[in-house]
């Protein structure tokens, strides 16, 4: 972390997007050659004691590529669509290859970072909030019809066992 901080920003601003591919490469290589262990494919094995986890790397990688799109888009912040949505677009296929692996801590970490950066860079905090709730109650809908048709189905069951 000390060599990464006495590099020059502005170095690392020239490549965010590259920092965004190099994250989506580095988890696919998990999921397609990771080793698993206990379920979970987070380990990427070089040699038997030579081995990394990429999700940490992937971490920096997205606070350079947030810190750069966030620069590079800062007059659509405050609007809901160019400004919020299209940046949880570009967070959510890192996030899908994460929970595929599982890790959800990372996840989890990952999210809030972006997120906290995306309130200082000038995204609405009301944006959060709004989108928040929308999925709340998305999931809420979707999880009482599911209950109905599984209360159905069953129901039904029981009737054709009672002829």
């Amino acid at each position: 972390m000390l060599f990464i901080s006495k590099v020059d920003y502005r170095f690392y601003q020239k490549f965010f997007k590259h920092a965004w591919i190099i994250a989506f490469i580095l988890l696919l290589i998990v999921l397609i050659a990771g080793k698993e262990v206990n379920g979970a494919k987070r380990w990427i094995y070089i040699t038997e004691t030579l081995s990394f986890q990429p999700s940490e790397i992937v971490k920096l990688l997205m606070i350079i590529f947030y810190a750069g799109i966030l620069t590079k888009n800062r007059d659509f912040l405050g609007k809901y669509g160019k400004g919020f949505i299209f940046h949880m677009i570009a967070l959510a296929p890192i996030i899908l290859l994460l929970l595929l692996e599982p890790h959800f801590s990372s996840s989890i970490v990952i999210i809030g970072i972006c997120s906290i950066m995306m309130i200082v860079a000038g995204c609405k905090f009301w944006h959060f909030l709004v989108t928040g709730a929308v999925i709340r109650n998305s999931r809420n809908y979707w999880f009482s019809y599911f209950r109905t048709i599984s209360f159905t189905k069953s129901s039904n069951i029981f009737r054709s066992m009672e002829r």
